[in-house]
């Protein structure tokens, strides 16, 4: 059955479209797979239609100091700064994405120590072979050093003002 898949890695297409039907097709999905493993400043995730993840990257461990198996079955909300509306907000990010075939967007996400860091996340969802909905890709990027850099940028601008 084909799987038709989009993921976009800093803007770039890394992963369109793969079928499990071909018998050497195995082979190329291995190879997908250990290309988003290699990919460590980026955290990447498969979840289902329900924003449950199914998998993750190990960018997760360097990114979010979560470990791959401590976030699979887990909700996406998980990431989520604000505890009361979580899962709202994370929702509401699924079925934005849906309906614009995408969503790019700045927020916080929590780490597994509990910091809170600006992350730029884009959403993709995966549709079947019949065009329906059968989960999502998320890509976060961690945006505070880069923050951090525009800040000290900014401060030197003020001192020769």
């Amino acid at each position: 059955m084909p799987v038709h898949v989009t993921l976009l890695c800093a803007g770039f297409i890394i992963l369109q479209s793969f079928t499990m039907t071909h018998p050497t097709s195995r082979i190329g999905t291995d190879s997908y797979l250990v290309l988003l493993d290699s990919i460590r400043d980026e955290a990447i995730f498969m979840m289902d239609a329900d924003g449950i993840i199914l998998s993750c990257n190990k960018g997760v461990e360097d990114v979010l100091g979560y470990t791959k198996g401590e976030l699979q079955g887990k909700h996406l909300s998980l990431l989520f700064l604000d505890r009361k509306n979580d899962q709202n907000k994370s929702s509401e990010y699924l079925v934005n994405a849906s309906a614009n075939e995408r969503l790019e967007v700045e927020d916080e996400l929590v780490k597994k120590n509990g910091t809170e860091l600006p992350f730029y996340i884009v959403i993709t969802p995966i549709l079947d072979e019949e065009g329906k909905l059968s989960g999502y890709g998320m890509i976060a990027r961690d945006l505070s050093k880069r923050r951090e850099a525009n800040e000290e940028i900014r401060q030197l601008n003020e001192e020769y003002e």
